[in-house]
């Protein structure tokens, strides 16, 4: 397993702690290696509303591609929102690979 799996000792920790666990849905720190336009080119190719984003900036480079990679989203007509305005405050399940659904 991976240490970034979602599993019930997750879900249980953050239900301890009162905090809710979600799950990203495209993670641009795997792109690393890559420059901005093919960074870009898989994001685009995978991106569509409601995808969690993770922007991890432990390059130089990703610092540098962020602004470049937002206004191209927003080009694509995809609003650009804070996570707590997409996921479910209450009413809702979290599956078993993490991902929440309305009840």
């Amino acid at each position: 397993m991976n240490k970034w799996d979602y599993n019930s000792n997750v879900a249980q920790a953050s239900e301890d702690e009162n905090q809710k666990a979600i799950k990203w849905s495209i993670n641009l720190n795997n792109y690393k290696d890559l420059d901005e336009s093919e960074k870009w080119e898989r994001l685009n190719n995978n991106i569509k509303n409601g995808d969690i984003i993770v922007f991890q900036n432990t390059t130089k480079q990703m610092a540098e591609d962020l602004d470049k990679l937002l206004t191209n989203i927003e080009n694509k007509k995809i609003k650009v929102v804070p996570v707590s305005e997409l996921i479910y405050q209450d009413n809702f399940v979290v599956d078993n690979s993490g991902v929440q659904k309305q009840k």
